[in-house]
């Protein structure tokens, strides 16, 4: 929008003149009306400029000193999501009277930026001094922030538990009494420290069926080294025969093992 009035001629007292803005929604509705000049400012001539969404906004205008009238800066303020900032004087000024005139502003489409030009001259005479622009840019929008995801630490898989000394298929335990012993040294890779156990089955017969469940028969703990031993016996009465198998859960750095059923025969 343009104020395309004429700044009263040098040396004419004025009264204030306030710079107001009032942003118009399509729907129809209209936001509260803002003061974007200062408090008894003789202001005028303004311009405004609005990005392509309608959310961001720049207005320039003339101040005129007071009680002479020169027009001697352009101030502009700012708007974000109908929010007003003053920016205050963009244009150069000092002790020696700058006449100023034709402010104009330009906005970028998104509104981030913002340039606005005017001309001035020394003294009050029409002789165009300079050409000036000066950018007056609009809150930088929120940046957009893109989560980042920690590089996923690379995980060893776990070492595949190697058992060496368990046997499958029968073995005969002729040690002992009436009670048979089999000894067996059973090394596991790796070891560190870990835990199993030694399950035997017991089978009876429930309604003319037998049924044979695994119980725990020995509890185990290796040596808290890479590769370990423990020994292990395994019974059987005379003429009897048992069924075993090693269990070794998995660790953080080993897989499980559950070793073949072994039958230990009491000769």
């Amino acid at each position: 929008m343009t104020d395309a009035g004429s700044p009263p001629a040098m040396g004419t007292t004025v009264a204030p003149v306030a710079v107001r803005a009032r942003l118009w929604h399509g729907n129809g509705t209209l936001d509260a009306i803002s003061n974007l000049s200062a408090a008894g400012q003789i202001a005028g001539a303004i311009n405004a400029a609005l990005s392509a969404d309608g959310s961001r906004a720049t207005a320039v205008w003339l101040d005129w000193n007071l009680p002479t009238a020169y027009p001697v800066a352009v101030e502009a303020a700012t708007m974000q999501s109908g929010a007003w900032t003053r920016q205050g004087v963009i244009s150069a000024t000092n002790s020696t009277p700058r006449y100023t005139n034709s402010a104009l502003v330009g906005i970028s489409s998104d509104g981030t930026k913002s340039v606005a030009d005017w001309v001035q001259s020394v003294n009050g005479s029409n002789q165009p001094l300079q050409s000036s622009t000066a950018s007056a840019s609009s809150p930088s929008p929120t940046p957009t922030i893109t989560p980042t995801t920690s590089p996923t630490p690379t995980i060893a898989p776990p070492a595949r538990s190697v058992v060496r000394g368990w046997p499958s298929g029968t073995v005969t335990a002729r040690s002992g009494g009436a009670l048979r012993h089999r000894v067996l040294v059973v090394g596991v890779t790796p070891a560190n420290g870990r835990k199993g156990t030694v399950q035997r089955q017991s089978c009876h017969v429930v309604k003319k069926k037998t049924v044979c469940v695994w119980q725990q028969y020995l509890s185990l703990t290796w040596p808290k080294k890479t590769t370990g031993t423990v020994a292990i016996t395994l019974t059987a009465k005379v003429k009897q025969s048992v069924r075993y198998r090693l269990v070794i859960p998995a660790t953080a750095k080993a897989t499980s093992y559950t070793g073949g059923i072994v039958t230990v025969k009491g000769a």
